[in-house]
């Protein structure tokens, strides 16, 4: 993607996946499994993206899981800064999975910002 002043920021958002809560009140391996996402989970019920003995001091550089469709939603936002956007993913699976999800939450928007799209092995192939 671009845009006019080329300075935008990262975009990053961690994703609860869904039936976490439930998984983890039902079985044991649960810290293994929140190690494994990189996640714990706090005392009000919400996820955190962090190891398990990271302290994070400053509430603004903590991140809180949310779910497939709020960060699908943010994605879409953080993609109208940008024109002539091209998505690379790491497999044809992967990119139809994702086409979809954004079809799905976003309807039409998706479609502004984007271009085209490409997978890894087509990339390396040419």
């Amino acid at each position: 993607c671009s845009d006019s002043a080329d300075n935008s920021p990262d975009f990053f958002c961690a994703i609860q996946p869904s039936g976490l809560s439930k998984y983890l009140d039902s079985y044991k391996l649960g810290g293994d499994l929140l190690r494994a996402l990189h996640m714990t989970r706090e005392e009000d019920g919400t996820f955190q993206f962090r190891t398990q003995f990271e302290i994070v001091t400053d509430p603004d550089k903590k991140i809180l899981c949310v779910s497939e469709k709020d960060a699908i939603k943010r994605f879409l936002e953080y993609l109208e800064g940008f024109s002539n956007c091209i998505f690379v993913a790491v497999d044809e699976d992967t990119l139809s999975i994702l086409s979809k999800k954004l079809k799905d939450y976003g309807k039409a928007k998706v479609q502004e910002p984007l271009v085209g799209y490409t997978y890894w092995r087509r990339i390396l192939k040419y």
